[in-house]
């Protein structure tokens, strides 16, 4: 099927030409273009003329209101028909952009057609049900004034009385949804890069609503899969979706075995025909759904596990959790809830798509482990990823919507030991590490962490106690996750850090027979540092580097064969100002820098030249054996970068300030 962006079949008529000029592709007031490698937008523009006196097409792109670029194209008729194609390109910026087509015959031209704010810039998709769809009717999210930017951008194959049309999102009217606006608006106000977001959510649907794809023609306008695969392309941005939003859940939670069961075959299959149908899709972030007042089924968690599971199943999902949202009746959630999740979801698509060096805490924490940790069986530790910094909640109170009075909730009553609650004491946190203290010695198995449901008394909703960690993301609820054997604890700390060296000491534990210390640079494989007795106590790393992210890993092997595995975040300061001078000079020109740099030692010698972000991450690497090095980083996002440059005269290092 041919889609077009705009159809269009009339005469032109002015005083000095009579035209007849048809387009099949042509671009509409207020478009986004999606943006390539180069961070442009290209404007497709196509069709065909019959006036045989007709010699040239031309294209004028105003950028505000100033001149930007001009493309023609001259015509040559066969049969009566001339075709043309151009495709003029805008910059993926916060300015509006203007295009006014022209025809020409001989010297003169006429005015065809002209269109207005146009953009370049990022397409996301959002899939789900009702709090995908999350409009703003209550009005509160008007303080946000989400319909004042002109950045924010959508696309309407059928808007009331017009048909095909681009406009500006909101929360409100136009199906966006307030978090899908509150994504568009932090990107534009960080990044000044317009977006554009589908949102194809429906409410109160299941997940085989979604997922009816037809294999045999995806498009098939019969089916809901189609239809929203058919508004990517009538919208032109199909072939350069970088991410979809997936956000539902509760239709099978509150809804029968069969659906519960059947959840995950039927997210495999919409997940294998999004990559099908959206060749530069990256990213999928599914979300976790909430604590419902009511269900139908036993099997209700097992749908929240299966979300929890997803990013350990599918190599570019990445998962999200629901829990702590506000303004929660037990299912739908207020404007506030709405953008609360828009700020939990905003670091992982800055990371992923905008170059963030601010990855830390942006998770849902995760229990990665789940153990005994006391040989009497009385302690139960969780353990999450090291960048970690977990709160544990042993009780809230609410104000009863009921009688006014206050109520406390305890975490003991939402914790599960095999299926039964009340056995918890006290839980406490030791960084990424969550350690419960159970009434009497257990033999449980599995731990499940929140309820079935919540049966809404005295509050609306679920109000917690909840695990979240320090920038306020909450844990991932969890169901049946096994609990390990006893291990022993130890603990391996940071004693100190310098630029270039760190020192470690650790617990030695009874029975042991070798100890090794491993080391992760980044995001790269652990390798062996260091062999040591088992009496060893401490290390000192003396190959550390500026500015990195490591993770260290003690692996103490006892006499019984039993490995313990111990593991410690560190991220190396960076210098606070140009390295004390070498024996050998190194200089950079400019610094700041735009595009490129000069980079100059005082003689000829073999160096590595390394350029890292503040995360660590390598952005440029080349060996030279020149005195000077050019420097190519006007792709590089503004910033401030570290410099190492290393020889046989040593390593200098410093920083450098990227600022187009």
């Amino acid at each position: 099927m041919k889609h077009l962006f705009t159809c269009v079949a009339c005469l032109i008529t002015s005083s000095f030409l009579q035209a007849q000029i048809t387009f099949t592709k042509a671009p509409l007031d207020y478009q986004l273009f999606p943006r390539n490698a180069q961070s442009e937008g290209q404007i497709p523009i196509e069709g065909s003329v019959t006036d045989a006196a007709a010699t040239k097409i031309s294209v004028q792109i105003l950028r505000g209101n100033q001149p930007y670029r001009y493309v023609s194209q001259n015509l040559t008729f066969q049969s009566g028909r001339a075709a043309f194609s151009l495709k003029p390109s805008i910059k993926a910026e916060a300015v509006e952009y203007l295009a006014r087509i022209y025809l020409v015959k001989g010297r003169d031209s006429a005015l065809i057609m002209t269109r207005i704010n146009l953009v370049a810039g990022d397409v996301f998709l959002i899939e789900g049900q009702s709090n995908a769809v999350a409009g703003g009717e209550d009005g509160r999210y008007q303080s946000y004034n989400p319909q004042l930017n002109e950045f924010c951008r959508t696309f309407t194959p059928n808007y009331p009385g017009e048909g095909p049309k681009w406009v500006v999102a909101n929360g409100n009217s136009i199906n966006v949804g307030v978090w899908g606006t509150e994504i568009q608006r932090l990107i534009r106000q960080n990044h000044q890069i317009p977006t554009c977001i589908l949102n194809n959510g429906n409410g109160g649907m299941p997940i085989r609503y979604f997922s009816d794809r037809n294999d045999a023609n995806p498009t098939a306008g019969n089916t809901v899969y189609g239809q929203s695969l058919n508004r990517s392309i009538q919208a032109g941005v199909r072939d350069f979706v970088k991410a979809i939003f997936w956000r539902q859940g509760e239709f099978e939670v509150g809804g029968t075995a069969f659906e519960i069961t059947s959840y995950p075959q039927n997210f495999d299959r919409l997940y294998k025909g999004w990559h099908l149908d959206y060749p530069a899709l990256k990213k999928v972030y599914v979300a976790q759904t909430g604590i419902q007042p009511q269900m139908t089924s036993v099997l209700a968690p097992a749908v929240r596990e299966f979300q929890r599971q997803t990013s350990r199943i599918y190599p570019d999902v990445e998962t999200i959790t629901t829990m702590g949202l506000k303004e929660s009746d037990g299912i739908h959630y207020g404007s506030g809830g709405h953008v609360q999740f828009a700020q939990n979801v905003y670091p992982l698509v800055n990371r992923d798509f905008y170059n963030s060096t601010d990855t830390l805490q942006i998770h849902s924490p995760d229990p990665r482990q789940i153990y005994y940790s006391n040989a009497e069986r009385t302690q139960v530790t969780l353990e999450f990823d090291l960048d970690q910094q977990m709160i544990f909640q042993n009780k809230v109170e609410i104000t009863s919507k009921l009688n006014g009075w206050r109520i406390p909730y305890y975490m003991r009553e939402f914790m599960y030991f095999d299926g039964v609650n009340n056995q918890l004491d006290s839980g406490w946190v030791d960084g990424h590490k969550v350690h419960l203290k159970l009434k009497q010695p257990s033999s449980a198995q599995k731990l499940t962490y929140l309820p079935d449901h919540f049966l809404a008394t005295h509050t609306d909703a679920y109000p917690g106690p909840y695990m979240l960690n320090q920038r306020n993301q909450y844990a991932f609820s969890f169901y049946e996750v096994p609990i390990e054997a006893y291990r022993p604890s130890q603990s391996l700390q940071l004693v100190q850090v310098e630029l270039y060296e760190t020192q470690l000491k650790w617990n030695t534990l009874g029975n042991t027979s070798q100890v090794m210390l491993e080391r992760q640079d980044n995001q790269e494989s652990f390798k062996p540092i260091a062999t040591l007795t088992s009496g060893a106590t401490s290390y000192t790393d003396k190959s550390a580097f500026p500015g990195h992210r490591y993770i260290y890993r003690l692996r103490t092997t006892l006499t019984t064969g039993q490995e313990v595995v111990t593991r410690l975040l560190v991220i190396m300061p960076l210098p606070t100002a140009v390295e004390p001078s070498q024996p050998w000079a190194v200089t950079v020109f400019p610094n700041p820098v735009r595009q490129d740099a000069l980079l100059k030692l005082d003689k000829a010698m073999t160096s590595e030249v390394t350029i890292y972000d503040l995360s660590g991450r390598q952005h440029w690497h080349q060996t030279s054996a020149e005195s000077q090095i050019r420097l190519s980083l006007g792709n590089l996002p503004n910033g401030v970068y570290l410099l190492r440059v290393q020889s046989s005269e040593g390593t200098h290092t410093q920083r450098l300030l990227v600022h187009h």
